[in-house]
């Protein structure tokens, strides 16, 4: 498989994350909807007591001596006893629901966790297998790049070396290189004869690279005329520095 393969096994492979599933559970739904429910029946009736006390409270601020009456067991006021009445009943209805949310709690908390202790059991094997897929991916991965890498780079190489094959015939056809070799004379004849400009002579010779015993054969013309075209482009580049220093 290429990288791009493993990547799309991976994929159907993986399974799915494991507290999306525990949060599916029905086990874990029923219990979180018992917790949710006991939690809500408290928190109303603490609401309800804390509604009659502030109301209470109200009643005895706007109506001072009439509280103060009340209290005192001189006349009964039926807004208070009411409110009383109410709070009283609140605050045993939150108080009988708390140990009953407490349980409801650590039971929600203990399905979970065996859910979630079963769903990791038996994704295992699928989660080992993917895991070896991604070691084996990120292998492939790292030997495509490289290849990529070395794909570049050698094509980097051959425009260069193309590049210096094809100077060479220039200058050898200007008489401005020294070859002693009749096998390199030949080379670079026939280089300098190929029709069109310099670009299209490199294009022949970058194809000509693709052969081996063609591009061995480029290789040894520039390893034997290399000191004099790295001469020739030291001239050229100090010339050129020259001449933009005017």
């Amino acid at each position: 498989m290429s990288a791009t393969e493993l990547s799309a096994e991976i994929k159907r492979l993986r399974p799915a994350p494991v507290q999306d599933l525990v949060e599916r559970d029905l086990g874990v739904i029923a219990a979180e909807q018992r917790r949710e429910a006991l939690r809500e029946q408290r928190q109303e009736a603490q609401t309800r007591e804390t509604v009659a006390k502030r109301d209470a409270e109200r009643w005895r601020q706007e109506h001072a001596l009439r509280a103060k009456a009340h209290d005192a067991g001189a006349w009964t006021s039926e807004y208070l006893t009411e409110r009383a009445q109410i709070e009283a009943k609140a605050r045993e209805a939150w108080l009988i629901v708390s140990p009953r949310l407490d349980e409801a709690s650590r039971k929600a908390s203990y399905v979970r966790t065996e859910v979630e202790a079963r769903i990791r059991i038996e994704q295992a094997p699928a989660r080992e297998r993917v895991a070896k897929l991604e070691s084996i991916q990120q292998q492939k991965q790292a030997a495509e790049l490289a290849q990529t890498q070395r794909e570049r780079d050698e094509k980097v190489q051959k425009t260069e070396l193309a590049k210096a094959v094809v100077l060479a015939a220039k200058l050898h056809r200007a008489g401005k290189l020294d070859v002693s070799s009749d096998a390199v004379r030949r080379v670079l004849d026939a280089i300098g004869e190929i029709k069109g400009g310099d670009v299209m002579r490199q294009v022949q010779i970058r194809q000509d690279l693709d052969e081996p015993l063609k591009a061995r054969a480029l290789l040894m013309v520039v390893q034997s005329v290399a000191p004099q075209l790295e001469k020739h482009t030291q001239t050229e580049q100090q010339a050129q520095r020259k001449g933009h220093g005017r």
